[in-house]
């Protein structure tokens, strides 16, 4: 995974197949203890494992849940990646998505819950607490770990001969032709 993050005062957690974005009113101790049950939990099946790994630390009352932002790289039998990412939004934490069939940004904001969508042929997408899409001073590279974060970002990795020098800002995209194509032109997998 190409993993980067802009330095702030929210928990990233990385691990592979998996990306974490904890409000900073998560205690240091429970990002601690989500951390160890993540690892605990190595590469996750599924959304499920990493929300029972995030609720089984934090308060599971819907009220007192704090803000998070997670994204699964979902995975294969064999353990390979599948190209199908699980995102999950919740609070002020918001997921922006792209690729070359459009964008989507996933948020939360004033929901009860979380919002939760499955998207393939993704290229890039960034987690932030607030607005995605901010310009910030610095950018770093993180392939396993725990940070402070306003943002994380992940790009596909270009294949060799891809189009050189084309910025992620020149990308915009998410979908196949088998499926479904919401109203923004996003492709929407079927959970």
């Amino acid at each position: 995974m190409s993993i980067s993050y802009a330095p702030g005062t929210a928990f990233a957690l990385v691990r592979p197949g998996v990306v974490v974005l904890l409000d900073d009113a998560v205690e240091p101790t429970a990002v601690s203890a989500i951390w160890s049950a993540l690892e605990t939990l190595g590469r996750p099946d599924g959304m499920a494992d990493v929300l029972d790994s995030l609720t089984t630390v934090l308060d599971p009352s819907l009220r007192e849940l704090p803000d998070f932002g997670v994204v699964v790289h979902e995975s294969g039998p064999e353990g390979e990646e599948t190209g199908v990412l699980h995102v999950v939004a919740r609070g002020r934490v918001s997921v922006h998505l792209a690729g070359e069939v459009g964008s989507e940004t996933i948020e939360a904001f004033g929901m009860t819950t979380w919002a939760d969508k499955r998207f393939t042929d993704v290229d890039r997408y960034e987690l932030a607490v607030g607005e995605t899409g901010l310009e910030a001073a610095l950018t770093l590279a993180l392939t396993t770990g725990v940070v402070t974060a306003r943002s994380v970002s992940w790009q596909r990795p270009h294949e060799a001969g891809a189009t050189a020098g084309v910025s992620a800002t020149d990308v915009a995209s998410v979908g196949t032709a088998d499926d479904t194509i919401d109203e923004d032109g996003l492709a929407a997998v079927a959970a």
